[in-house]
């Protein structure tokens, strides 16, 4: 069983990883009060992974991004695209008869990435003949941009506006992490 450790405790933690730094507690302090709006235990698997991979101590901005990256990494990409190419091929249409979904909004239960995403691509670009290997290319291209910006923003203002959800049944890469 892995015992809860607060966020301090996390990033206190994290400094004796570091031996080669002196990071003082009011430093940990400082960031403690930066990292508040991510959950200590997502935040002990992000810096456990943080450690064993980095020479020096991260900044808040590193250890940010790193975490919006496990949310929102490549396996969501990917049900991302499976569902917006199902709401082509099953959603409603701008008029009956027509082969054209409307456009998904977050009412239609899409991820902001998603929405970000699609508005990158342009929606249009759905219906424009374009072979479907082609377009889910293009789809993951404007996701993963879409998920750089927001990761960009995550990193320099926190959760502000963005959720932090991982779409429609995807698994985040927090959940193991040895």
């Amino acid at each position: 069983m892995t015992e809860q450790l607060t966020t301090f405790e996390v990033l206190d933690k994290m400094r004796l990883r570091f031996p080669r730094q002196v990071i003082s507690k009011e430093t940990v302090e400082a960031m403690e009060e930066d990292l508040a709006d991510i959950d200590p235990i997502h935040l002990g698997l992000i810096c456990r992974q943080l450690w064993r991979s980095l020479d020096w101590f991260p900044s808040v901005n590193q250890i940010r991004r790193a975490y919006f990256d496990a949310l929102h990494g490549p396996d969501a990409a990917a049900t991302s695209w499976d569902k917006v190419r199902r709401w082509t091929i099953n959603g409603p249409r701008v008029a009956q008869g027509s082969h054209k979904a409307i456009e998904p909004t977050a009412l239609h239960g899409f991820d902001t990435l998603a929405l970000k995403a699609i508005k990158i691509m342009g929606w249009a670009h759905m219906w424009d003949g374009t072979e479907e290997k082609y377009l889910r290319r293009d789809y993951l291209a404007a996701y993963e941009q879409a998920r750089s910006q927001m990761a960009d923003t995550f990193a320099r203002e926190g959760l502000m506006g963005i959720e932090p959800s991982i779409g429609d049944g995807a698994t985040p890469a927090l959940g193991g992490g040895r």
